[in-house]
């Protein structure tokens, strides 16, 4: 996670961060959609966290996984982990994984809590889906990586309210 500098008035700095993330995908033909989620996630981070997510790398997997993808996403998190240790060589914060699987969860992925920049908990996997709700799995995995969780418990009880209803909140129920 890097904070440039950014000057938007001659000599007025802005707190800015920058995400740079590596997505995988199980198919070569679902890399247009797999653009357009991360230009949503990068549009819901801009406006919630001043944050930019930056895809630095796409890889395909057209013909077999490169490693046991399980139904169980926490299985299949820690086998990607170790897959993005040994294999995958491009400087990034996170990696993702686009999976066609079905997952056993009532989440559509998973990822570790506070894991960005770390070779073995920077990234999470997901399920393959329409792209909104792929936006908000990943932006809610990105979330996670950066440490933010969700107070199911706050929210039901009104105590944390999102005023945007278009983008919502990163870690609500609809993103």
């Amino acid at each position: 996670l890097s904070s440039p500098p950014v000057f938007v008035w001659p000599g007025t700095p802005i707190d800015f961060h920058l995400i740079k993330a590596n997505i995988i995908i199980y198919h070569p033909i679902f890399s247009c959609v797999v653009l357009q989620t991360v230009a949503l996630v990068d549009f819901i981070f801009k406006e919630q966290l001043n944050t930019r997510i930056v895809l630095v790398a796409m890889e395909t997997w057209s013909a077999d996984n490169k490693f046991n993808i399980d139904d169980d996403p926490m299985v299949t998190l820690r086998e990607f982990m170790k897959y993005r240790k040994d294999f995958i060589k491009e400087k990034c914060d996170s990696v993702h994984l686009f999976s066609g699987t079905r997952f056993h969860s009532s989440w559509g992925g998973a990822s570790y809590m506070g894991g960005v920049c770390s070779l073995t908990k920077g990234g999470g996997v997901n399920e393959y889906g329409k792209t909104d709700e792929m936006a908000i799995t990943l932006a809610q995995s990105l979330g996670q990586n950066i440490g933010i969780f969700s107070d199911k418990k706050r929210i039901l009880n009104g105590e944390c309210k999102c005023d945007d209803r278009w983008s919502g909140c990163i870690m609500d129920d609809v993103g």
